[in-house]
This record gives structure tokens, C-alpha cells and sequence, in this order.
């Protein structure tokens, strides 16, 4: 059976080095690089909130949307935003410019009995694309309120788990789970994956 999971989308942040424009919104083979996550996300999971201060751009997910909560807009707001809004006690927790997200690990994630869990792949830590649950929020709180933003920042105040994993393995599709759309180059490599003029690209 698997386990009762919510999903959580950081869909803030701009593409500093495509053109500054909102990630999300980024288009792929003509549609936003978000609708292709959102294809692989929802025969899964029933419960997904957009974290944005900007729902008006994302009414046609038909998505509830979780604002900041906290004073400096950044991921570990967002996240905090997603914990705060979601009604399960648990979020995978994922950036708005991975198409490639692994539901696999996500369920493997999800049944560690800890209060994060992280894969760690052969970069270091993914913590977007992670579970988090709703028991974190106080340590985000404190983590944000000493002035410490970084993701990983409040982990020590919580039951966290890292989870060493091998990219390849956990490969659903064309591309591997920690691909997240950075440069023109990964916007190329998407368009030619999705207009399906590469059949079995591996991805990265």
C-alpha cells in the first residue's frame, strides 16, 4: 500500500540564465516545463499545492496555492508554505523544473520513519526533491528566524534521514530524477525530448 503522501511544488524563482523568466511557466515542445511535472504527478497524488506568491500565473493548474509565510522569499519558505498548507502529514517535495521526478523514490522515501528524508545522490543532497513532514515546521521556524535560509539548514533539529541513491536506478523516463532545467542547454535537451525527436535519451 502506499503510503499517505501529498505533494508539494516549489513554483517560485526565475531562470537567471533563460532570460530571467518565471520557471514554471518556461516552455517545453509548446506547453509550461510545470505541465510536463504535473503529468507524471497526478496519477499519483491526489493532494499537490503549488507553493507561489503569484497564484494568478497558475489558475489554469486549478491548483490550490500555499503564499510565504515566512519574511524572505526562498526555497526553505516555500517549503515551509507547503507544509503549512497540505492536509497530510507528509509532502514529497519537489522543484517546479523536474520533469523527471522519481515516484518510485518518493514512495521509498516516504516510508522512512523520520521527519526528512533525503536522497543524496553522487552531487550531494537533493533536498527538492525530497519528504518532508508537517512536524519540520517548528524548526523551520527557528532555523528562519536565526537568520539560516539554506535548505538543509534546519536538519539538525529534526529526525533526518539521507538516502545514498545511484541516479540511474531510480530512472523512470528519458530523464533521471535530479535533471532540473538551468541553462539553455537543459532547455534544448528538453525540447528535443519532448517533441519526440530522441527516442531513449538518457537524460542526466
Amino acid at each position: 500500500m502506499k503510503p499517505e503522501l501529498a505533494c508539494g511544488i516549489l513554483a517560485g524563482g526565475a531562470g537567471t540564465r533563460l532570460g530571467g523568466r518565471e520557471k514554471a511557466l518556461i516552455e517545453v515542445a509548446g506547453r509550461p516545463v510545470l505541465s510536463l511535472l504535473l503529468d507524471r504527478l497526478r496519477p499519483r497524488f491526489a493532494e499537490i499545492v503549488l507553493s507561489t506568491n503569484r497564484p494568478e500565473l497558475y489558475a489554469w493548474t486549478g491548483l490550490p496555492c500555499a503564499p510565504d509565510l515566512l519574511t524572505v522569499r526562498s526555497p526553505l519558505a516555500g517549503l515551509h508554505g507547503i507544509l503549512s498548507a497540505i492536509r497530510s502529514p507528509k509532502a514529497f517535495v519537489i522543484g517546479c523544473d523536474m520533469p523527471g521526478a522519481s515516484l518510485a523514490l518518493a514512495d521509498r522515501l516516504a516510508i522512512e520513519d523520520s521527519d526528512a528524508a533525503l536522497p543524496v545522490s553522487p552531487a550531494g543532497d537533493e533536498p527538492l526533491h525530497a519528504v518532508y513532514a508537517k512536524a519540520c515546521l517548528p524548526a523551520i521556524e527557528r532555523a528562519a528566524a536565526a537568520g539560516r535560509w539554506k535548505m538543509t539548514d534546519f536538519l539538525a533539529d529534526v529526525r533526518a534521514v539521507r538516502f545514498p541513491v545511484d541516479p540511474a536506478a531510480w530512472t523512470e523516463g528519458p530523464l533521471r530524477p535530479f535533471f532540473n532545467l538551468n541553462t539553455p542547454e537543459d532547455l534544448k535537451l528538453l525540447e528535443t525530448l519532448y517533441r519526440g525527436d530522441l527516442e531513449g535519451g538518457s537524460g542526466r
